[in-house]
């Protein structure tokens, strides 16, 4: 998956900027990778996310559940537009520490400030979206022509 995205505005803290607290848990810029599940509690995602003041690469579980893994790719404001290209099967088997057998149901992007009370505003442009199914037919093949190979040892 890779996007663009610029913060124009964070969302105001009282306390500080946290991945582990329920409290003020506001981030200007969100990008959600949700993976299919036939249990909806069991659903996992993957939340990218701008921060003000967490460092980039930090990564964690969601607040509100584990089946939810955080990882900030941007801190602080930035003038520019940054671009994004992320590997979501890696980031899933890094974060969750499976393989990922199922495909993306959905990406969502958003602003968040409702629990700060305050005001954030980000943008986001040219989301472009790979699918799981050419990574498993790449896989098939490979393993097909590592098959092929041991048949003439």
């Amino acid at each position: 998956v890779s996007w663009d995205w610029k913060v124009e505005k964070f969302p105001t803290h009282k306390g500080k900027e946290s991945l582990k607290s329920k409290k003020e848990f506001d981030f200007a810029a969100q990008v959600y990778v949700i993976f299919y599940s036939r249990f909806f509690l069991q659903t996992k995602a993957i939340q990218y996310v701008w921060a003000e003041k967490i460092p980039a690469g930090t990564v964690g579980s969601n607040p509100y559940t584990n089946n939810v893994k955080m990882c900030v790719l941007e801190s602080g404001l930035s003038n520019e537009w940054k671009h994004e290209e992320r590997n979501i099967k890696k980031d899933f088997e890094e974060f969750f520490g499976m393989e990922l057998s199922k495909d993306v149901a959905a990406v969502s992007f958003m602003t968040d400030s409702d629990s700060t009370g305050t005001d954030a505003i980000a943008y986001f442009a040219d989301f472009k979206l790979g699918y799981l199914g050419a990574a498993n037919i790449e896989n098939k093949e490979k393993n097909e022509k590592e098959e092929n190979k041991n048949d003439f040892k």
